[in-house]
């Protein structure tokens, strides 16, 4: 019985250290995507996004890494993939250049991608942008209320219905690759 708890302890450590920590059966809906968002104000924000994507909650406004505004109206009528990732989740900073690959093959302006990263702005241009400048809109300090398994993607279509959703991710050589062969046909398809 120790070496049974030992060895559960080590898996879930392991998930967890890869972003993996797991959404309950069920929790997955698409009319409701709660999440926690410390706004420029420094006000901490809790909202379902559906409503804004599907117009229901028209004027609230959230804000990108550049200070660009992010609304219903710059969502309507549009397909939109959903990311949400933090900086110490390895398959959610791998999957990320897929993200703006996928994004460039379609290069569509009734596709959008939005990345929502736990982390806050700071943080995230001390380490990744430091490296690296994404070309993806990045909502920081935005969390998922719940425990949810990371990366998690969401794809709504143009009428603001789910699609698909997809928890975790890869750490292998073939993340990106992955994620192309899913997301780039269901996008088309959806256009």
């Amino acid at each position: 019985m120790r070496y049974l708890l030992s060895a559960l302890t080590l898996l879930i450590g392991t998930k967890l250290a890869l972003g993996q920590v797991f959404a309950p059966p069920g929790q997955i809906s698409g009319d409701t995507i709660m999440i926690s968002w410390q706004a420029p104000s420094g006000q901490l924000d809790t909202f379902n996004l559906v409503d804004i994507i599907r117009g229901v909650d028209r004027d609230r406004i959230l804000y990108d890494q550049h200070g660009i505004p992010i609304t219903y109206d710059s969502l309507d009528q549009k397909v939109v993939l959903l990311d949400f990732w933090f900086l110490a989740c390895a398959p959610c900073i791998i999957e990320l250049p897929g993200l703006e690959l996928l994004d460039k093959r379609i290069a569509s302006d009734d596709f959008v991608i939005l990345t929502f990263a736990q982390d806050p702005l700071e943080e995230i241009n001390q380490t990744l942008f430091k490296k690296r400048q994404l070309n993806l809109q990045v909502v920081a300090g935005a969390s998922l209320v719940g425990n949810w398994l990371h990366p998690f993607k969401l794809v709504y279509d143009k009428e603001g219905q789910l699609i698909d959703s997809k928890t975790g991710g890869s750490v292998s050589n073939d993340s990106i690759q992955k994620l192309m062969d899913k997301y780039y046909p269901l996008i088309l398809g959806l256009l």
